[in-house]
């Protein structure tokens, strides 16, 4: 059994906090499927930031101008095309050594949304994009008006806004260091080529925002 978790795990999940019920909903169902099917049938794969967030900017990216709440927060994108492979990888071959609980999965660089997002606009529509950085409620409008419902837009949004400040304190939601390093070669682990740039997807998939 293989389960799409995320990133925001890591340590003992009887201790994450329900103030966060992202992390929280994802904990249990670890909790309950590894009780199930036992450590050696049970692995969660834990991705950090969907590169296809992006789509919630689909209807802003054409005109050039990106509504956007802590533009400078940096996210590493991984792509569904690494997600999909490693995921496959584990449930055909079990996991490597070295992922004895998890195997978490990022994008090769950590890249601000403001860069991120005004790549996609560069690449859709040739010109340089024109961001403002708006607050947490017009950040929660942003997301709903992106198909989010309110109440998971306001808690996304207030993620967000307590992982920038963890960042502007010197400190990271993404691993850092020699964690960000080994984290950076698992894609390669398990499907044999580095994980995919934010730039390489972006050409494949900037048709999708026209």
């Amino acid at each position: 059994m293989v389960f799409l978790s995320t990133g925001g795990l890591r340590g003992d999940l009887t201790l994450t906090p329900p103030d966060n019920p992202i992390f929280w909903a994802h904990a249990q169902v670890e909790l309950n499927l590894l009780a199930v099917f036992g450590k050696e049938n049970f692995t969660p794969v834990r991705p950090g930031f969907f590169a296809t967030n992006a789509f919630l900017w689909k209807a802003q990216v054409p005109t050039g101008k990106l509504r956007i709440f802590a533009p400078d927060m940096t996210l590493d994108w991984i792509t569904p095309g690494d997600i999909g492979r490693v995921t496959a990888s584990v449930l055909l071959q079990g996991r490597k050594a070295g992922d004895e609980e998890a195997v978490g999965i990022y994008g090769p660089e950590k890249i601000s949304f403001r860069d991120g997002l005004g790549a996609i606009v560069k690449a859709v529509t040739g010109r340089e994009a024109e961001i403002e950085e708006v607050g947490v409620e017009g950040g929660v409008k942003l997301y709903v008006e992106g198909g989010t419902p309110e109440m998971l837009a306001r808690v996304l949004v207030e993620s967000f806004a307590k992982l920038k400040v963890l960042q502007q304190e010197g400190g990271d939601w993404l691993p850092v260091g020699e964690e960000w390093e080994e984290a950076g070669k698992v894609v390669e682990r398990y499907t044999g080529r580095p994980a995919t740039k934010l730039s390489e997807w972006i050409e494949e998939a900037k048709g999708e925002f026209k």
